[in-house]
């Protein structure tokens, strides 16, 4: 079962995007702890980015530089029933250089050992082991989405997940692990 990265649409180019407060609760919440509650009714981010641009190419998909994913609107509309089993979305407020947009931060609930330590290529910095090459372990189990059980900055879109933008034409790009 291929397992892919998602990315926002390369017409953008190079911009910066933080969610408020994102060091203090957002990593915990929507990265870091799989256990925490979600605790936030809306969140809000910063996005270095001209509205009109943001407008023009139309993204369906964004990620904070933490790794916070934020769908558009319609792309949690045209995914099956089994996305909202592996993410809770939480309104989301773009704030765009000359104009505010709507999006929804999600949080993975799925968790999954995704990633195959013993084969896994690490880096060794003062005693502290950095995930460099990451191997795969393989899956049976269906997802849309997940995060890996220890490396929780991955995040693992499907096969099944990838077909469903293709065929809604949604403006994210992806590529495979």
């Amino acid at each position: 079962m291929a397992t892919y990265e998602l990315l926002h649409p390369t017409a953008l180019g190079e911009f910066s995007i933080t969610m408020r407060g994102e060091d203090d609760f957002g990593c915990r919440l929507f990265v870091d702890d799989a256990s925490a509650e979600l605790t936030v009714d809306a969140v809000d981010i910063d996005i270095d980015l001209d509205v009109r641009r943001f407008d023009r190419i139309a993204p369906d998909y964004l990620q904070t530089t933490k790794g916070v994913p934020l769908f558009s609107e319609t792309f949690v509309a045209v995914m099956p029933a089994a996305f909202a089993d592996d993410v809770t979305v939480v309104p989301a407020s773009l704030h765009l250089r000359g104009g505010d947009r709507t999006f929804l931060a999600g949080r993975i609930e799925r968790t999954l050992e995704l990633i195959d330590t013993e084969n896994s290529a690490f880096s060794d910095i003062r005693g502290i082991a950095i995930l460099t090459r990451p191997a795969f372990a393989p899956l049976t189990e269906k997802y849309m989405l997940a995060r890996d059980v220890r490396f929780r900055t991955y995040m693992f879109a499907s096969e099944d997940l990838i077909t469903h933008a293709q065929r809604a034409g949604l403006a994210v790009e992806f590529l495979p692990y």
